[in-house]
């Protein structure tokens, strides 16, 4: 199992939060199970792709899959609610270009492609200069949603 699941969801964990906006997950050799399996299912299911494109509304390629260092899988708490996110951390280099590309777009939309084919877009409210991006929102509600997105992102990695 890629380790990117590994503590990053079950059916049935216990969690506790930790502080603003963090979480800590403990889970049963059963939760593991399940998750292992969900995984395997998804996996199997879910279509690879071969390229990574985060876009601006022109069309312009910012940053492609040799930019992304990991692909993540978790949960987030914003007080009485907890999400699934899909979060990327960038490499060095990727890091800098996502500091430029949301400075660049405030106010406008950036888009992620797989094959081409946007699977996510999120308007720019901030510049993000620590590396890394969370996706969250309609498209990824559900953990297995979430786990589908992020198994297809790590694929254009191999």
């Amino acid at each position: 199992m890629k380790r990117f699941v590994a503590f990053a969801a079950a059916v049935s964990m216990l969690f506790v939060l930790t502080g603003c906006n963090s979480l800590s997950l403990w889970l049963t050799e059963r939760d593991e199970q399940a998750l292992e399996k969900l995984y395997q299912e998804i996996s199997q299911t879910a279509q690879s792709a071969e390229s990574f494109e985060i876009t601006d509304e022109s069309g312009n390629v910012l940053l492609t899959q040799e930019d992304l260092e990991h692909v993540e899988m978790m949960w987030q708490s914003n007080g009485d609610d907890t999400y699934p996110i899909v979060l990327l951390t960038f490499d060095r280099d990727g890091a800098e270009k996502f500091k430029n590309a949301t400075a660049d777009n405030m106010g406008r939309e950036l888009k992620i492609l797989l094959d081409d084919e946007e699977v996510f877009s999120a308007v720019v409210n901030a510049v993000i200069g620590d590396g890394q991006a969370v996706l969250s929102g309609e498209k990824i509600a559900t953990q297995e949603q979430a786990m589908e997105l992020a198994v297809r992102i790590e694929s254009t990695m191999e």
